[in-house]
């Protein structure tokens, strides 16, 4: 059974239960292209006069302050060669550490895999790749971009580009234009879109295939892991509404729930008192038996007056000590009654519906009326939205946690900025370049939406999500 069914079917059960009640349930009131500038980069004046150019990440205050930002080895070589030379001495100690981490996670992560999986599988292929690579130069770098970190005692001021300035510096890095942090914003705009690029928006694409490896908490990784095995595996993926869980999609877990576990949880709604089990619990026990890190779980909620629905997708990841924790969500709200009359109108004759109205009425409820079948109906177009808006926005984050095993190998640019082939991946993958580029922690993703239109979702520019590099800069010396 789908969501819209679900929120249809208990919309009419919790209307009918209302009008049996002779309660009243009152109704809802109905309720950035590219700016003109010299160039796509942005600009740091140093105390000394020079300038560095890329793209920033994060600013802080403070003396113990600066600018946190990605930059081109090949511009920084012209630019700034001893600086260069120094930060890359930093980062080389860095990457050392980041891949003694990572080869031990991918260790980890292989055993876990092992004994459920094929010997061909995608994954353990790719995890084998990636020790080998990693064994043969534990700390090599010849990334084409770097990130570093300016202190504040070394700025004078520090110049912002738009995001829509942003995206198009970013895919020039991935197409390999020449000195791109130099054109002019129309000539980059022009050499993207000959290059079958759109040059409008403001959504960046992720450059984590740029960039050196970087250190990161357990808890980003494990989240990376997770929405790899989302990539590619099935079986882990949930619908929740009150204490129902139901496997999204067809069952993939041994002892998956079905209809006979959604007949019990609509019963149980007419006995809210009633001890239930927590099934959520088991579908994730399910999951870390099969060796997997994480689920995606999508709760639905309906206001006791029917007047909003919310949807909340979340990443539940696996600690190393076995506690299930939320990683991050993200959520959105409509209101039925701002979506007209005929709202709903395409789900009436889904079979899905048509069946559990049917079984609305085997279960000893009675005939649902009309009105209350148009209304149900609603809830169930009122849901579709909400999660749309919600999942669009969830699978963003997915794609910025994913780890690239659908990248046979490394990019094949000129480290130092010479035009060359792209990289492979998606450049369209979007990123938020305006947020912290510090790992986000458990719960980052965004804060509930709050009720507006028909629907909205909504972010948190002030707590950390993956930036464009996915990670923290190294702090290299001077």
């Amino acid at each position: 059974m789908n969501f819209a069914a679900l929120a249809s079917v208990s919309a009419a059960l919790m209307a009918w239960v209302a009008a049996v009640a002779e309660v009243d349930l009152p109704s809802a009131p109905v309720g950035e292209g590219v700016v003109e500038g010299v160039t796509a980069a942005d600009h740091v004046v140093l105390r000394d006069g020079s300038s560095v150019r890329g793209l920033i990440l994060s600013e802080s205050g403070g003396p113990r302050g600066g600018v946190e930002l990605i930059l081109r080895r090949g511009w920084a070589e012209r630019h700034h060669p001893a600086a260069l030379r120094r930060w890359e001495r930093g980062e080389a100690a860095e990457i050392r550490q980041a891949a003694r981490e990572r080869r031990e996670r991918l260790a980890r992560w292989r055993r876990d895999r092992a004994g459920h999986v094929p010997a061909e599988d995608r994954i353990l292929a790719w995890i084998d790749r990636e020790q080998e690579r990693l064994a043969a130069a534990p700390g090599a770098s010849g990334t084409p971009l770097m990130a570093v970190r300016l202190p504040a005692r070394d700025l004078r001021t520090v110049n912002r580009r738009p995001r829509a300035h942003a995206r198009l510096l970013a895919l020039g890095w991935l197409c390999g234009l020449t000195d791109v942090e130099s054109m002019p914003i129309e000539e980059l705009s022009g050499a993207l879109e000959s290059r079958g690029f759109l040059a409008q928006g403001d959504q960046i694409p992720s450059l984590s295939a740029l960039l050196p490896l970087a250190r990161e908490p357990e808890a980003l990784w494990v989240a990376r892991r997770a929405a790899t095995e989302l990539a590619l595996d099935d079986g882990l993926r949930f619908l929740r509404f009150q204490d129902l869980t139901l496997p999204e999609g067809p069952p993939a877990v041994p002892g998956g729930l079905g209809l006979a576990t959604a007949i019990s949880g609509l019963k149980r709604l007419l006995e809210p008192d009633a001890a239930a089990a927590d099934l959520l619990a088991e579908a994730l026990r399910q999951v870390e038996r099969r060796g997997r890190a994480g689920a995606q779980v999508t709760s639905l909620e309906i206001a006791p007056d029917l007047s909003v629905v919310a949807v909340e997708i979340a990443l539940w990841i696996r600690d190393s000590a076995g506690r299930w924790t939320v990683f991050g969500s993200r959520s959105a709200r409509v209101a039925p009654a701002a979506l007209g009359d005929g709202a709903g109108a395409n789900l009436a004759g889904d079979p899905q519906i048509q069946t559990a109205f049917s079984l609305l009425e085997t279960l000893g409820i009675g005939s649902i009326s009309p009105e209350m079948k148009a209304r149900s109906l609603r809830i169930g177009a009122a849901t579709q939205l909400a999660l749309q808006t919600a999942r669009s926005a969830f699978l963003e984050d997915l794609e910025l946690l994913r780890l690239p095993i659908f990248e046979d190998n490394r990019p094949s640019v000129d480290p130092r900025g010479a035009e060359g082939p792209r990289p492979p991946g998606d450049p369209r993958t979007p990123v938020r370049p305006d947020l912290p580029a510090k790992a986000p922690a458990p719960g980052d993703f965004s804060p509930p939406a709050e009720q507006g239109g028909a629907a909205e979702t909504q972010t948190a520019p002030d707590r950390p999500r993956p930036a464009p590099s996915d990670r923290s800069p190294p702090r290299a010396p001077g």
